[in-house]
Parts: C-alpha cells; sequence; structure tokens
C-alpha cells in the first residue's frame, strides 16, 4: 500500500466512485435524483420521461451513501 492509497483526496475519490458507479446507467437522472431524495432533499421528478431507479439500483446507492456518511437519516418529500 503506497502513500497515495492513505491520503485523504485519494480516500473520498474511492468512496465518490463507489456512488459513480452505483448511479452510472441509461437513468442516471432518476438515479442521481433518488441519491439526493436519500439525503434529505426534496423529490422531484427528472424532465425527460426515464423509469425511476429500480431496486437494484436503489440498493447500489443507498450502500454508496452509506459508506460516504451521507445520510442524513431524514427524508423530505416534495411539496404538493
Amino acid at each position: 500500500m503506497g502513500i497515495a492509497s492513505l491520503h485523504p483526496s485519494y480516500v473520498l475519490h474511492q468512496k465518490l466512485l463507489t456512488l459513480w458507479n452505483a448511479i452510472v446507467s441509461d437513468n442516471l437522472p432518476a438515479c442521481t435524483r433518488y441519491a439526493q431524495s436519500l439525503q434529505g432533499l426534496p423529490k422531484t421528478f427528472s424532465r425527460a420521461p426515464m423509469p425511476e431507479a429500480s431496486p437494484a439500483q436503489q440498493a447500489a446507492i443507498k450502500t454508496a451513501l452509506e459508506g460516504l456518511g451521507a445520510l442524513s437519516g431524514k427524508r423530505i418529500e416534495a411539496a404538493e
């Protein structure tokens, strides 16, 4: 293990890469919105018609955000 692997920026890069790999797909905007909703932002919908994040995508995104310590524990639903 080299010094670079211990550098805080490298550690952050590895964690963010896990999130990126969880959300990158044909429905990237929907996955991004799901990740934001897990962090407490209001749930909104993507402009272009596309499928919501699948259950498998949601699980991968949630795991990645937990690994980043990026979940607030509070979810805010969109205003009606």
